[in-house]
């Protein structure tokens, strides 16, 4: 059999020692003796009773015992790798000299403002493109609707009327006739 401990006060029972309560629900309790069910029945905390662990434990009693036992792992530092990067580049970056650093970043930015510079170019030269574009068909556009105005006028002129589409005729079919009602 297995060590158990006291529902109420925490203490140790070792097998053949201790009562068990069984409450109606089923949830069994096991107790070191006769102290602690009669505290238990009559629903005392035991964190109030200064003999129980649980006591001892909530006031902290005891605890520099435990505390000097601990032991303490040491803390070492580990180099990793970034991503991209090995530990030996890292490492030859770290001792480079700052002038060499900044001369390196500073290359970098002319790089990307260059290419900024260049997609913004780019860019423009697309909406100007776009623009043209835009006006050619424009003028089209206007060329053609002047063109119809012209046609009208010369029509208007010869007393003929402009040319109208046909329009659909809105008179439905008539539906078949249904045959007289029979009478008896």
């Amino acid at each position: 059999m297995k060590v158990q401990t006291c529902s109420f006060s925490g203490f140790r029972i070792l097998p053949g020692r201790g009562m068990r309560y069984v409450r109606l629900d089923g949830h069994s309790f096991i107790f070191y003796s006769k102290k602690c069910s009669h505290q238990f029945y009559v629903k005392r905390n035991p964190r109030k009773c200064a003999w129980t662990l649980l006591y001892r434990q909530a006031h902290r009693k005891g605890v520099r015992e435990e505390v000097s036992q601990k032991k303490r792992t040491k803390l070492v530092k580990v180099e990793k790798s970034l991503a991209g990067l090995s530990i030996e580049e890292i490492r030859q970056r770290r001792n480079q000299a700052p002038e060499a650093r900044q001369a390196q970043r500073d290359a970098a930015i002319k790089a990307i403002k260059d290419r900024m510079k260049a997609a913004a170019a780019k860019k423009a030269e697309k909406k100007a493109a776009e623009k043209k574009n835009a006006e050619k068909a424009a003028a089209e556009k206007k060329a053609a609707e002047k063109a119809p105005a012209k046609e009208s006028k010369k029509a208007a002129k010869k007393g003929a009327q402009p040319k109208a589409k046909p329009q659909a005729s809105k008179v439905k079919a008539p539906k078949s006739a249904k045959p007289a009602a029979q009478s008896r």
